[in-house]
């Protein structure tokens, strides 16, 4: 939410707000605190706690959007199974649940990814291994985050084509949403959809036509 903020991002939109902006921009963002009221007196205990707790795990599952396909990462590799039961109880569509081997809860441009799919009701297991597709970064220290300024400079060099660790992880994690929407099939060619997006610029165009709505 912060980084958003630092991009001129409106977080707080209604639930009228956030409709129409997905209509119109297909994309909106919905700050829990503001659909789940409990989450406010939850947050200054969580911070105080310093450490993950199941509130990790049920943020992406009590999404007001109720939505039906999704990529979700989770903390720790025990989760992967659990977690796509439960959304299986929730009726997802698809979805993929992802942790690396090197303790990133989003598919990882550095090492072997181990993934749990839901599909029409059917779980397997899948494993991405970024080296295949070509990935040759390899710094994970690049890859770290700093303060909410420095994050959004990031994001704004990611839309502008920058080729490093950062665009790496959007197009690997790009790509397997491509694959639970249904618009792509194979990985590498939705990585390298993803790829290219970026690189024509028009997801910068994209971000400033958000920053106006």
């Amino acid at each position: 939410a912060d980084v958003l903020e630092r991009l001129k991002i409106n977080i707080n939109l209604k639930p009228d707000g956030v409709a129409n902006s997905i209509e119109k921009n297909n994309f909106a963002f919905m700050f829990a605190p503001n659909y789940h009221l409990t989450m406010k007196y939850v947050a200054p205990i969580r911070k105080k706690i310093g450490s993950r707790t199941i509130f990790n795990l049920l943020g992406p599952l009590s999404s007001p959007a109720n939505v039906k396909r999704q990529v979700v990462g989770v903390f720790a590799k025990k989760w992967l199974l659990p977690f796509a039961n439960a959304l299986k109880n929730l009726k997802s569509e698809h979805a993929w649940i992802v942790h690396s081997e090197d303790g990133l809860d989003e598919i990882s441009p550095f090492t072997i990814t181990n993934v749990v799919e839901l599909k029409d009701g059917n779980i397997n297991e899948i494993k991405i291994d970024p080296r295949k597709i070509g990935i040759k970064f390899n710094n994970y220290d690049n890859l770290k985050g700093q303060d909410p300024d420095y994050n959004a400079s990031k994001i704004i060099d990611i839309f502008s084509g920058a080729k490093n660790e950062f665009s790496d992880a959007v197009c690997l994690n790009s790509a397997a949403a491509l694959i639970v929407c249904n618009k792509i099939k194979k990985f590498e060619e939705a990585y390298e959809f993803s790829r290219k997006h970026l690189e024509s610029g028009k997801a910068l165009t994209h971000l400033k036509k958000i920053q106006t709505f």
